[in-house]
């Protein structure tokens, strides 16, 4: 029997979990309270745009007291899931990183601290038991 993929919001909440455990700032953006009725469905759906979050903003901003002001967006996407073209293009532009898992999220991280000049094998040990 095959396996269904994780909730983005599971995810999301995953990765916050891991990355304040170990001393990052993680601002979620990507969560909105308020909910709106689908056109099509009816469905409550969360706010974008004029009514929510702005289109293509990730859903994660971090950083960490060592990188003196520099945040890494993250964008957490389910397997499968589908990037929006605002989402691709900040991606494209190196603005933001798409990632699908907490492994993939603990590699932005671990990329950011190579770019600023730190070692975290810790963190580098932990992604590889993911």
């Amino acid at each position: 029997m095959a396996t269904k993929a994780p909730h983005e919001s599971t995810i999301q909440t995953s990765i916050v979990n891991v990355l304040t455990m170990y001393g990052y700032t993680v601002i979620e953006i990507g969560r909105t309270r308020r909910m709106v009725p689908c056109k099509r469905c009816g469905a409550s759906t969360p706010a974008i745009g004029w009514q929510g979050n702005t289109p293509g903003a990730p859903d994660l901003m971090v950083t960490c007291a060592r990188w003196q002001g520099d945040w890494v967006g993250i964008e957490v996407k389910r397997p499968g899931g589908a990037i929006r073209p605002e989402q691709r293009t900040l991606a494209e532009n190196g603005a933001t990183s798409i990632v699908r898992s907490v492994r993939d999220a603990l590699g932005v991280i671990i990329d950011a601290e190579d770019r600023h000049g730190y070692e975290v094998e810790r963190i580098r040990q932990v992604r590889d038991q993911l």
